[in-house]
């Protein structure tokens, strides 16, 4: 099942540019993962749901969310899971505690549609404002 856009593509040479949005931070790392995952190919949750925790640090939220991505992205492709789910214990400016929780594939049905190489570090932003918060992110594919 889909979720809502929460979120808009900017062109890039060779490369696929995101922007999100969020209204706290959880909220911005929560849909910059759900971003990347429906980038990633449309699929179905089939029953075998998989729940795995993670916890980072990094010296300020920008590369911290550029990680997090990057391990979601990694454990996605090691382990043969879509996450759809991310749920935070606990996130500021330079660690996080979350789970991400999605559905396991066999390796040969494995539904990816378009490859995701890495996250780069190229334009990578956090803004904030009255609003909320804005990130841009690079996403080699």
């Amino acid at each position: 099942m889909l979720q809502k856009r929460v979120y808009k593509i900017f062109n890039q040479t060779s490369d696929l540019g995101v922007i999100v949005k969020g209204q706290c931070l959880v909220e911005l790392f929560q849909n910059s993962a759900v971003a990347v995952f429906n980038i990633m190919g449309d699929f179905v949750s089939s029953g075998n749901l998989v729940k795995l925790p993670i916890s980072l640090q990094a010296e300020n939220n920008e590369l911290l969310l550029r990680d997090w991505l990057a391990e979601l992205i990694f454990l996605s492709y090691e382990k043969h899971i879509l996450f759809n789910t991310f749920t935070f214990k606990h996130l500021n400016l330079q660690s996080l505690e979350a789970e991400a929780i999605g559905t396991f594939f066999p390796p040969d049905n494995f539904p990816v549609k378009k490859e995701i190489k890495a996250v780069t570090y190229h334009q990578l932003q956090i803004r904030h404002s009255k609003s909320g918060y804005t990130a841009r992110f690079v996403l080699d594919v």
